[in-house]
């Protein structure tokens, strides 16, 4: 929820603070552009529960709002307890890397070390899990675990559950990942299908049944092909008489209209009549 907040009501908590100093230079520009009339994007913060806010992000914005005499300043509102307020914190900076105030080398390890001295992240998140959201490499979060001599969450033991912290708030556990489930040993082995036919004489009976008329509908099936067989060389015979027709008409209508008779047969029996 974005809003405006009296200065008054919000905390600096040292816990949240992720740059490893401030600029005063920077403080004392944004104070100047303040007093000028400059807008500035929201701080965020976090409810107490108790009427004050956390603030979490815009250290600088928030100081210059001091060193300029304003009493409110504008800023967002998010819900969740001190743990999420730390998480946030550690985070904040990462999108300043490539526009903004850029984070020196300092802060990144300072944004480490917030979430490792949180003891529910330390325990929960892993190396990767926190190099992830903080914005650096693995080999920083491993080597500033190891220097404060805090157990990783995978060398933990093997039969101690590890959760990690999803990027929604929610906890998952992360034990089970990755491992081939036991062989499960004494289960009754249920029998096949096939050994359910064979030994039940309903179904042997009905097997046989099925094969009977599957004997059956080959039989009609052959037989259907031998019509077919037929039909189709009395088609072929009744074309060729069509043909043939055809032929003799037209033959008969040619010898016609040439010698004046239906056929040469014809012709030949007058002429030789005639003699």
């Amino acid at each position: 929820m974005k809003t405006k907040i009296p200065i008054n009501k919000i905390i600096e908590d040292p816990r949240l603070q992720p740059r490893a100093e401030f600029s005063q230079q920077t403080i004392n520009d944004y104070a100047i552009a303040m007093q000028s009339g400059d807008n500035f994007p929201e701080i965020d913060v976090f409810e107490d529960g108790k009427g004050r806010y956390l603030l979490v992000h815009g250290f600088h914005r928030f100081r210059a709002t001091h060193k300029a005499d304003l009493t409110e300043i504008n800023a967002e509102i998010h819900t969740g307890d001190i743990h999420d307020a730390i998480l946030f914190a550690a985070k904040s900076n990462c999108g300043q890397d490539k526009v903004g105030m850029r984070r020196t080398n300092a802060d990144k390890i300072r944004a480490v070390e917030m979430v490792l001295a949180d003891e529910k992240w330390a325990q929960e998140m892993s190396n990767a899990a926190i190099a992830e959201v903080v914005g650096v490499c693995i080999n920083s979060v491993l080597r500033r675990r190891k220097e404060l001599k805090l157990t990783c969450p995978e060398d933990r033991s093997p039969n101690e559950p590890v959760f990690r912290k999803c990027r929604d708030g929610r906890t998952m556990n992360i034990s089970n990942i990755g491992k081939k489930p036991k062989p499960v040993e004494n289960l009754p082995i249920k029998p096949s299908p096939l050994d359910r036919v064979q030994n039940d004489p309903s179904l042997i009976q009905w097997d046989q049944e099925f094969e009977r008329l599957r004997d059956q509908v080959r039989e009609v099936v052959n037989e259907f092909k031998g019509y077919k067989t037929k039909l189709e060389g009395l088609f072929e015979e009744i074309r060729e008489f069509r043909s043939k027709s055809k032929l003799d008409k037209e033959a008969q209508k040619l010898t016609k209209e040439l010698f004046g008779v239906r056929s040469i047969g014809d012709w030949i029996r007058q002429h030789v009549s005639g003699l």
